[in-house]
């Protein structure tokens, strides 16, 4: 269980409150909301806590380019395989729904907590400035 800014959010809490979240790719700089609904845990500390799975939420063009990427790097890797992309590039810019009783602020670091804190700060401030300009979703 991880651990955000504020304290230890409650195991139960993290399962039970679903949320919907905007992520950056920050290497093109788009922003995407994801449309489902999907439990704090899965963004934290389950399958979206890396890019593996929050590359879904982007076209499948970005999928197919990281997968010929990660092949090209790494030739005996068979093709139907991956190694996990880690936590390099789509980073959660904003939370919506209900976080059981948590700061959103809280959630947003907990979910990002594998990301470098420099890219996530970038990706903060690009975001709040789309917002600004109308292009925030």
């Amino acid at each position: 269980m991880k651990r955000g800014r504020g304290g230890l959010m409650q195991y139960e809490a993290m399962h039970r409150h679903t949320i919907g979240v905007t992520l950056l790719d920050t290497e093109t700089r788009v922003i995407r909301k994801d449309e489902d609904a999907r439990s704090i845990y899965y963004w934290s500390d389950g399958n979206g806590s890396c890019d593996c799975n929050r590359v879904g939420v982007f076209d499948d063009a970005v999928q197919e380019a990281m997968d010929a990427a990660q092949h090209a790097r790494l030739p005996t890797l068979l093709p139907a395989h991956q190694v996990c992309f880690g936590s390099h590039r789509f980073v959660i810019v904003y939370v919506h729904g209900d976080c059981g009783g948590a700061a959103p602020a809280e959630v947003l670091a907990m979910m990002n907590e594998d990301y470098p804190p420099g890219l996530l700060a970038d990706a903060l401030a690009y975001y709040t400035v789309q917002c600004t300009r109308g292009g925030g979703q």
